[in-house]
C-alpha cells in the first residue's frame, strides 16, 4: 500500500476518529481506526467505539491498494511532527512508513493485525432528514454543560425531542437542565444523541452547510459529503429527569419572575465571586464551587457570605415579578450564564415541586434550570 496525502487532510480524518476511539478500553478494536485505500483519489478513515463509530473520506493520490489499523493519537503525533505539505504513507509486511515529501524527515511503526468491526451504513434510501448543521451544532453547544453527568460514569448525551414547533435539544444531569428550540423539523420519536457523535458533528459542520439525519429503533445516523456518523440509541437515565424536571419548568402555578440585562447580571457575579474568594483553587475545582444567595424582585441582589470575606453586588431588574429568593451553586450559575452567548436579557423564575426546587433562567429559544441547594425541612 502506498499513497500521498496533505498533511491537513489527514490530521482532519485523524481528529474525527480520534472522539470515537478509547485508548483505555478493554476491547482492542475500541481503541483504533483503519486507513484504508481502495481508491485512486481518496483514502478512508474509519473508526468504531463503545459510543460512536466514524467513517470518514478525503483526499488522496493511491499508487498501491491497502489498509492498516493505528492508534489514532499515535498516528496523529507522527504527522504533526512532520512539516506542512504533503505526506506519504505506505504499507510493507507490517510496518507503516510515513515520510514527509518536503524534508527528510520520517518515521515508521508497527501495524495493529486486528479485524475491525464493520460500520453500519442505512444506505441512502433510508429517510434521511436534512438540517443545518451550524444550527445544530450551535444547539448542543448550549446543552453540553447539562448533559455532562457530575462524579458520576453515566455516558454523556442529549435528547432530541421533535416538536410541532420544531426540534427541541435537551440536557440533564442530577442538577442541571438545558433545553434549546431550534426551528429544525425532525419527525418521529425523541432521538438520544451521546455527546461523542456532537463532537465529531462539530468538526463535520464547517465543511458542509447541512447534515443529514436518520434514527431506526436501534441507532441515529449523522453524514454529510464525507463523513457518516453512526451511534446507539443507549437507554440515558436523564430521560426520567427529562419528564420530571420540564414538567416542573411547564407547570402553570410556576410565576414568573423579573427579567434581567444579561451581561451587567453576569459581570456582577463573577466580580462577586472573585470578591469572595472562588479564586482559591480547592474551590474553584470543586464540583458546586460556593453557594450563592440569590434573590430577585423590584431588584436583583446576589450575595456570598464566608467566614473570610463577604461580597455582595445588586442588578437593575428590566420588569419586575413576584420575590423569588434561593441558594445555587455558583460553578452551575456561571456555567449557565455562559451558555446564554450573546443574549441580552433573561428571564428568572422558580419552579417548585416538593420537595425539588429550581432556579430557571429563561430566553427566547433556551431554558436553562439549576437544582437550588437543598433546605432543611421541619
Amino acid at each position: 500500500m502506498d499513497f500521498t496525502i496533505t498533511k491537513d487532510n489527514i490530521l482532519a480524518a485523524i481528529d474525527k476518529c480520534q472522539l470515537a476511539t478509547d485508548d483505555k478500553h478493554t476491547t482492542e478494536a475500541f481503541t483504533v481506526m483503519t486507513v484504508d485505500a481502495a481508491k485512486k483519489k481518496t483514502v478512508r478513515f474509519a473508526a468504531v467505539g463503545q459510543f460512536c463509530s466514524v467513517d470518514t473520506v478525503t483526499e488522496a493520490e493511491t499508487k498501491s491498494f491497502g489498509s492498516f489499523n493505528v492508534k489514532p493519537k499515535h498516528l496523529r503525533s507522527v504527522v504533526s511532527s512532520m512539516p506542512p505539505g504533503k505526506i506519504q504513507i505506505s504499507l510493507k509486511g507490517e510496518r507503516i512508513t510515513v515520510k514527509s515529501l518536503v524534508s527528510s524527515r520520517k518515521a515508521s511503526f508497527q501495524n495493529h493485525a486486528l479485524d475491525i468491526f464493520k460500520i453500519d451504513d442505512p444506505g441512502k434510501d433510508a429517510a434521511w432528514i436534512e438540517v443545518d448543521a451550524q444550527q445544530l451544532v450551535r444547539a448542543l453547544g448550549c446543552v453540553k454543560a447539562a448533559s455532562s453527568w457530575i462524579q458520576r460514569s453515566d455516558p454523556d448525551g442529549c435528547l432530541l425531542v421533535p416538536t410541532e414547533r420544531g426540534l427541541s435539544i435537551f440536557g440533564c444531569n442530577m442538577y442541571l437542565l438545558a433545553r434549546v428550540d431550534t426551528s429544525i423539523r425532525v419527525d418521529g420519536p425523541p432521538i438520544i444523541m451521546p455527546a461523542t457523535a456532537s463532537a465529531v458533528l462539530t468538526l463535520m459542520a464547517p465543511d458542509d452547510a447541512a447534515v443529514r439525519i436518520f434514527s431506526d429503533t436501534n441507532r441515529v445516523y449523522l453524514e454529510n459529503a464525507d463523513t457518516l456518523v453512526s451511534a446507539p440509541l443507549f437507554d440515558y437515565k436523564f430521560l426520567t429527569n427529562y419528564q420530571m424536571f420540564w414538567g416542573m419548568i411547564e407547570d402553570e402555578g410556576n410565576v414568573v419572575g423579573p427579567t434581567l440585562a444579561l451581561p451587567v447580571f453576569a459581570q456582577g457575579v463573577k466580580a462577586i465571586l472573585a470578591c469572595g474568594g472562588f479564586s482559591v483553587e480547592k474551590e474553584r475545582d470543586s464540583t458546586y464551587g460556593l453557594f450563592m444567595h440569590a434573590k430577585f424582585g423590584e431588584a436583583a441582589e446576589v450575595s456570598l457570605a464566608l467566614a473570610e470575606a463577604d461580597a455582595k453586588d445588586e442588578f437593575d431588574v428590566l420588569r419586575a415579578g413576584a420575590d423569588i429568593e434561593c441558594d445555587v451553586s455558583s460553578n452551575l450559575l456561571v456555567q449557565a450564564i455562559n451558555s446564554f452567548g450573546s443574549t441580552s436579557e433573561v428571564q428568572v423564575l422558580l419552579a417548585r415541586h416538593d420537595p425539588t426546587e429550581m432556579l430557571v433562567l429563561r430566553t427566547q429559544g433556551l431554558t436553562y434550570g439549576l437544582m437550588t441547594k437543598a433546605k432543611e425541612r421541619t
